[in-house]
């Protein structure tokens, strides 16, 4: 219930949680025009929070499949070999030490994007983000197991990989920078 009083050539209406001032002149509105307001100012807010979900959502979809596939290939190419050993570290310390109090191949990235998927009312109905993912592009379900055990041989792969070549080129560039023997 609105209350409205005037002072100093301001009208103030008192609403549940809210004062609105506005101008004697302008005092000819009725109060239910404020409720309207209040009313439209909650539907744009929650327009906004749906907008932002859905953004959220595209770009976990974009954000987290491009740092899977860096993560299975980044070790490919010289450029990218260090910020691959620091995307697999930080993909193993998520898996297996935030893994040790939330479950073994814990993802924190998994875990914003299913928050988000929940909230705009589209849960996921997969155990992992990869089965996840892989059901967004193909539109096939793969057995989960299968999905789980091919991630694990892939990562150990590519943190083989990571670590062979990263120590390679440190060689490479450590024996570059010794000065030739004088003999």
């Amino acid at each position: 219930m609105l209350q409205a009083s005037a002072c100093g050539g301001f009208a103030v209406f008192l609403g549940k949680e809210r004062v609105f001032r506005a101008p004697i002149g302008l005092c000819a509105f009725r109060a239910a025009n404020v409720l309207q307001w209040g009313k439209e100012l909650s539907e744009a807010q929650g327009d906004m929070r749906q907008f932002l979900l859905q953004a959220a959502d595209i770009f976990f979809l974009i954000f987290h499949g491009v740092l899977t596939a860096f993560n299975a290939l980044g070790w490919a190419w010289r450029g990218t070999r260090r910020w691959h050993l620091v995307t697999m570290a930080l993909t193993g310390l998520s898996w297996v030490g935030l893994g040790y109090w939330y479950g073994w191949g814990f993802c924190i990235c998994t875990e914003w994007h299913w928050q988000v998927r929940e909230a705009l009312g589209r849960p996921i109905p997969f155990d992992s983000y990869i089965s996840f993912l892989l059901y967004e592009i193909t539109g096939c379900a793969f057995d989960e197991k299968l999905v789980s055990r091919a991630t694990l041989a892939v990562y150990v792969g590519s943190w083989v990989l990571t670590i062979w070549l990263n120590v390679r080129d440190w060689r490479k560039r450590g024996a570059a920078r010794l000065p030739a023997s004088a003999s």
